[in-house]
């Protein structure tokens, strides 16, 4: 009797491994399966924003590094613009390939990078009032821009907008409005909330000379700008390339640089501005630590091997 019932337990026993461990199992591999994965994110700069992150394979995000990579050697080896667009329109068919459009169809990213939103009345009025004099190997208007640096930070038009007003309390360090500020930059009713309140207060303390500083310096911004390199520690340049193909014709950096464009730094941190009018797309693994990967248009981009006399 008692063997029956050693049997009896010991069936039991194999019937409960049998139908956990392949759960276990199945849970075990997953685990192994997500670690293995990578989160890419993208941004979008233009046509209304937007956000997203999606994973990918070690094979797929060393297969996005480069195309990056293949996209700055197809641009250098292009001999007009119409080249260049068309390299820019078949890098965004592979991006859709890996889920990396943020929510846009191909068509509209396609657009969007090449500079199809641009008001053409207002790019020839600007375009007459830039003398070729102008040109040089440290700057390009108008044009393609594509890139994979570190020590790089987008900043949309609501946040360079505010960042004037509220600089007045920052005195060169970190304040609570500030993080307000960040917090709320994605809140629409919340942002223009505190917005107006800023508003107020600098309107009613500082009026004249202030607003009209903002106003000659920074009006009303509509577009993301990208600032490279930074002032902490007697300054950090940012590395990696940049490519451009524009109305300067092809003009790139490679190494280490700064943003060179003549205007203020953001943030106490003090980083260079070095690209205006951004639209297009970043893509980031981590956006404080890794490399910036992105594809896109510029009103100006300026960058130099030191950092701008500010």
């Amino acid at each position: 009797m008692n063997i029956k019932k050693g049997l009896a337990v010991a069936v039991i026993l194999l019937f409960i491994g049998v139908t956990f461990v392949p759960s276990i199992y199945a849970n075990v591999s997953r685990a192994s399966i997500d670690s293995d994965l990578v989160e890419f994110t993208t941004e979008v700069c233009g046509f209304n924003g937007g956000k997203r992150t999606v994973k990918l394979t070690q094979e797929e995000s060393g297969e996005v590094e480069a195309l990056f990579d293949s996209i700055r050697e197809q641009l250098n080896a292009s001999e007009t613009r119409e080249e260049a667009e068309e390299i820019f329109k078949e890098a965004v068919v592979e991006l859709d390939k890996y889920g990396l459009l943020g929510g846009l169809s191909v068509e509209q990213a396609q657009r969007l990078v090449t500079g199809g939103y641009q008001n053409p009345r207002m790019m020839k009025i600007i375009e007459n009032m830039i003398s070729r004099s102008q040109e040089d190997n440290n700057s390009n208007f108008f044009c393609l821009v594509t890139g994979r640096t570190d020590e790089t930070l987008f900043v949309s038009p609501r946040m360079r907008f505010i960042y004037p007003f509220v600089r007045h309390w920052l005195f060169d360090g970190p304040h609570p409005i500030l993080d307000l500020i960040f917090k709320f930059a994605n809140d629409n009713v919340k942002f223009m909330v505190l917005l107006f309140i800023v508003f107020l207060a600098v309107i009613l303390t500082y009026w004249s000379n202030d607003v009209l500083k903002l106003y000659q310096r920074n009006p009303l911004p509509r577009r993301c700008m990208i600032y490279l390199g930074k002032g902490l520690s007697g300054g950090i340049p940012a590395s990696g390339w940049i490519n451009t193909y524009g109305f300067n014709g092809k003009v790139g950096w490679e190494g280490e640089f700064y943003g060179n464009l003549p205007w203020g730094c953001f943030t106490y941190a003090k980083q260079y501005p070095a690209v205006d009018g951004f639209r297009g797309f970043q893509l980031y693994i981590d956006k404080f630590e890794e490399t910036h990967f992105y594809l896109g248009s510029a009103r100006w981009v300026k960058i130099g091997d030191n950092p701008p006399k500010i």
